[in-house]
């Protein structure tokens, strides 16, 4: 032991039996690394670029992009170079590091993946909560506390592996470094180090896993109890895409890490099939089946959609629209009413009312918002039926603060209820607005226009008294002023992949 020569290097064998393959394996490896980086590149720049992705579900997909990111880089820039110069050794340096980002960055997606399992789960099991359960603090420490699990993860195995003595040969027969394939190689018991890496990388996985599966099972118990097929197809779509990339996950870890007699012709196309083809596809798995994404990608190719350009134009031009649609607009049914609350409940728009008085771009986002769902309203009808509706609630909480009143209740008011005084609840006890910590009479992020011109009706409309969807008077005075329902086991779904909030409590006759 005291005359072995140390070993300051290892020479990596490649992927067996690719012999003569050299030039083809490259342009392949090469191939799915530039589209690994371009799709992960795209979908991290455009959640940063546009602000109506600054919610739960983004920060994580975010999150992941990084990962693929790190994940695809560990042995692929090494594989093409090893190729390209026809030099196979990897220093002691190199061989540690990719031990320790493997594990690190692999250890993060699994759980990962983990915590966006139970962003699904409240975002349809518990959808009046949502944004108070997944709030930017709770978000923030579920995701640092996967890279910081992870990284003592991979610190204890990266230590084990290393501490050992390696004094013999150095020919790793692997394309990359990993454990097993290291450790085949020290002079020394390699039987802790294998117990260990054993037990950790069959724990995490599957603890993972059946938390996981534990999240869908209730999700599939609320869709079941779904009131219409559409609100449970809505739910399994705004799943889908998760579902998708955990399969590609856990699929190959679950034969690697259980067949552990599985042949190599066999156990390297599955390796290679999760270090080089699934960060490639995770991003292509989330554009495909998200309108969100899509959206904000049109936007960042030629001029930046048309936000960019309705915010890049004359107020002239700005008010000579605004005074169009005054002329001829139409009343507010009660879908456009839907997706204005959610458009509103979404988390930028809430944190730009938030910390702005003056908030004529926030809302202008409002009205692009609109439009992206199909409706044509301009800033200022948004504003005026937003503020409609702020205070036909505002007149409920205060109707059942009064001691002795009979419970009333209002057109979406659990809808509004989730924005402006969290869960929804039967009889509001205090006048509390959740955003300021004050009165519930506060007006936030209603107050930098003049009150003086704030109704936006059609005249048409106003001559014949015909109404399609009531002002905030008729929502408090003529909307069923019935006792308030016990909370709806669902209420209005967040549809993350990009569709629009339904809601399970229809109030209409």
């Amino acid at each position: 032991m005291e005359n072995c020569t140390v070993v300051s290097e290892f020479i990596l064998l490649g992927i067996p039996n690719t012999k003569g393959l050299e030039t083809i394996l490259f342009v392949t490896f090469l191939s799915f690394y530039l589209c690994t980086l371009l799709g992960n590149l795209l979908i991290f720049s455009a959640i940063l670029a546009e602000p109506r992705l600054h919610t739960p579900m983004y920060f994580f997909l975010c999150n992941l992009s990084i990962l693929d990111l790190g994940f695809s880089s560990i042995s692929t820039p090494k594989f093409l170079a090893n190729l390209w110069a026809k030099n196979r050794t990897i220093s002691l340096g190199g061989c540690m590091s990719q031990v320790f980002f493997y594990h690190f960055l692999g250890s993060t997606e699994c759980l990962l993946f983990t915590v966006m399992a139970y962003d699904r789960y409240v975002a349809i099991c518990h959808p009046l909560r949502y944004l108070l359960i997944m709030n930017w603090r709770v978000c923030t420490l579920l995701a640092a506390g996967t890279w910081i699990t992870s990284s003592f993860h991979a610190t204890i195995l990266t230590s084990l592996t290393f501490t050992l003595p390696y004094c013999g040969s150095n020919v790793v027969d692997y394309f990359f470094c990993d454990i097993f394939p290291v450790i085949k190689l020290a002079c020394a018991d390699t039987y802790i180090i294998e117990t260990v890496t054993f037990t950790n990388t069959g724990m995490v996985p599957t603890t993972c896993f059946l938390l996981i599966l534990a999240s869908y099972v209730r999700i599939a118990a609320s869709v079941v109890r779904m009131r219409s097929a559409e609100e449970g197809l809505k739910a399994i779509s705004t799943c889908a895409s998760h579902l998708t990339v955990v399969c590609f996950f856990f699929g190959p870890c679950a034969l690697l890490y259980t067949q552990l007699s599985l042949s190599k012709v066999l156990a390297t196309p599955i390796q290679i099939f999760c270090d080089v083809v699934t960060p490639m596809l995770n991003p292509v798995v989330y554009t495909l089946r998200n309108k969100e994404v899509k959206a904000a990608f049109r936007r960042m190719k030629g001029g930046r959609g048309k936000l960019q350009v309705t915010m890049q134009s004359s107020s002239a031009e700005v008010t000579m629209m605004e005074s169009q649609n005054r002329k001829r607009a139409p009343a507010w049914t009660e879908r456009e009413v839907r997706d204005l609350i959610a458009v509103w409940g979404e988390e930028s728009v809430l944190s730009e009312l938030r910390s702005s008085f003056r908030n004529a771009k926030t809302f202008l986002k409002i009205s692009q918002g609109m439009k992206d769902r199909g409706h044509n309203r301009d800033p200022k009808q948004c504003r005026v039926k937003l503020k409609e509706l702020r205070q036909a609630y505002q007149k409920t909480r205060e109707a059942n603060g009064r001691s002795g009143s009979e419970p009333q209740t209002c057109r979406f008011y659990d809808e509004l209820h989730a924005i402006l005084g969290g869960s929804a609840t039967t009889t509001p006890a205090v006048l509390f607005d959740s955003f300021n910590g004050d009165g519930g009479n506060t007006e936030v992020g209603f107050g930098d226009e003049e009150d003086d011109d704030e109704e936006v009706v059609d005249s048409s409309q106003q001559a014949s008294g015909e109404t399609g969807f009531p002002d905030s008077q008729e929502l408090f005075l003529t909307l069923d002023l019935e006792p308030v329902p016990p909370e709806p086991t669902q209420g209005c779904l967040l549809d993350s992949a990009g569709g629009e909030g339904t809601s399970g409590l229809h109030v209409f006759q």
